[in-house]
C-alpha cells in the first residue's frame, strides 16, 4: 500500500511539472531571439510578435517574414509570407516547431517538416528579450 501511495505522489508531481512547463511556453510567443548555426557560423536574429516572425542573418540586408500559428502552448507552425516566398522559393512548406526545453537564458526547439519527416532539427535559441 505504501508503494502505491508513493507511486501516486510521484505521478502527481510529474504531471504538475509537465503542466507547469507547458504553460511557461506562452512567454516565448513574443520576443527577440538569437540562433548561431554551428555548421555555417551564421547568426540569425529572430523577432516574433503576434502572428508574424521576422528573421535576418547578421550582416545581411534581407529580412524574411513568416506567419506563426500556435497549435498548442508549446508548438507552432511557421510558413512564409507571400513576400518571403517571392524572395526565396526554398522557404515553401510548413515548419513545425516545438519548444522542448526552457533553460535560464535559452529555449530548445525541435523542428520538422511534413515533406521531410526523417529530418528533425534541434536548436538552442538564446533569449534576448
Amino acid at each position: 500500500m505504501k508503494n502505491i501511495i508513493k507511486l501516486l505522489l510521484v505521478l502527481a508531481l510529474m504531471l504538475t511539472s509537465i503542466s507547469y512547463g507547458q504553460n511557461d511556453c506562452k512567454k516565448y510567443r513574443n520576443g527577440t531571439f538569437k540562433y548561431v548555426d554551428k555548421d555555417s557560423g551564421n547568426v540569425f536574429l529572430i523577432k516574433r510578435k503576434g502572428n508574424i516572425q521576422y528573421e535576418e542573418i547578421e550582416g545581411e540586408a534581407e529580412v524574411y517574414a513568416f506567419h506563426v500559428k500556435w497549435i498548442s502552448d508549446c508548438m507552432y507552425t511557421l510558413y512564409p509570407t507571400k513576400e518571403t516566398l517571392e524572395k526565396n522559393k526554398e522557404f515553401a512548406g510548413y515548419l513545425y516547431v516545438e519548444i522542448t526545453d526552457i533553460r535560464e537564458k535559452s529555449i530548445v526547439l525541435r523542428s520538422t517538416m511534413k515533406e521531410y519527416p526523417e529530418m528533425i532539427i534541434y536548436s538552442e535559441v538564446t533569449i534576448l528579450e
